[in-house]
This record gives C-alpha cells, sequence and structure tokens, in this order.
C-alpha cells in the first residue's frame, strides 16, 4: 500500500480494491512495502536514493513529507487499538487523505 512515491488517489484506489474484494483488517492501511536485499525493487530504491538503512531489511522514507505525516497519523490512530473496526480504520483512512490533498492544494496554490 505504502511506498516512497506514493500519492492520494494510487491509496484511494487501494482502498476501493480492498472493499471489493472484502477484505476487512483494519491493519492493512498500515502496510508499507519492503525492498529486500538482492531483488530488483531494492536495486531500485537503492539507486533512486529511496533507503534511509540498508540492513537489516531496506528501510525507505517518503519522498513527500504528506505522505509520512498521513502514515504517521494512521500508525497513531490504528495500531494501538486492536478493536478499530475495519469501517473506522478506512474512514480514517480517507479522511487524512483528503486532508493531504487539501495541503497539497494549499501548497501549490
Amino acid at each position: 500500500m505504502f511506498h516512497p512515491t506514493v500519492r492520494p488517489d494510487e491509496l484511494r484506489e487501494t482502498a476501493r480494491l480492498l472493499r471489493a474484494t472484502k477484505y476487512r483488517h483494519p491493519f492493512k492501511f498500515l502496510s508499507k512495502i519492503t525492498p529486500y536485499p538482492g531483488t530488483p525493487l531494492y536495486q531500485a530504491y537503492s539507486a533512486a536514493g529511496y533507503l534511509s538503512a540498508e540492513w537489516p531489511l531496506g528501510q525507505w522514507d517518503f519522498v513527500d513529507p504528506e505522505a509520512a505525516r498521513v502514515y504517521a497519523d494512521l500508525v497513531a490512530r490504528i495500531s494501538p487499538d486492536e478493536n478499530i473496526s475495519y469501517d473506522e480504520a478506512e474512514a480514517f483512512f480517507l479522511a487524512r487523505l483528503d486532508e493531504w490533498d487539501d495541503a497539497t492544494a494549499l501548497s501549490a496554490g
């Protein structure tokens, strides 16, 4: 779901796919791609300068600071609440994406 160059529209599409497939685990909204050493993805992330640490696994930073903020908000809201419903997590997720769009529009305008 999350990767270094992720954008709000891509995440919304992923949320639509999750709903369409009836995947109902709220912690899916916290998924981050893991570039494993020796894989083409790892090599691509390394070449692009996305990796912030190489060991034990390829750790990366978001290119857009708003993506980092959204992800941190999601972790803070969803991770500690083992009873959060999928619908609650999805609503929080989508609201954060709207805020990201608003912040992007303000900085561009």
